[in-house]
């Protein structure tokens, strides 16, 4: 196989029993783009080609077995809450209508 790997972490809120994370390491196993999963009590980390498979698609494997993902929110960089925040400014400052140089010169 050809391309990228893209590596991803899933936390864990509960297994469905303990037979489950066989279960899930063989399935996962048996999907055509991913290369490598390992599992802990925690969490699952697996290896895969996006441009084979997507993370929507293992993801929802998982959960067809019965197991349930913790979804947590990323926190935000620092400039990606620049870039938030210079966005409602201007938002607040021009409105939503599209912007080019003869608005920019009146309202400023």
């Amino acid at each position: 196989m050809e391309g990228y790997i893209l590596t991803e972490d899933l936390l864990i809120k509960r297994w469905p029993n303990d037979s489950s994370q066989t279960k899930i390491k063989d399935a996962l196993s048996d999907i055509n783009g991913v290369k490598h999963v390992d599992i802990t009590e925690q969490k699952i980390h697996f290896e895969f080609y996006p441009n084979i498979v997507s993370k929507n698609q293992v993801t929802r494997i998982i959960s067809n077995l019965g197991c349930l993902i913790k979804t947590e929110k990323q926190k935000k960089g620092v400039f990606s809450r620049y870039i938030e925040r210079m966005a409602e400014t201007n938002k607040r400052q021009f409105g939503n209508e599209r912007l080019d140089c003869c608005k920019l010169n009146k309202r400023g």
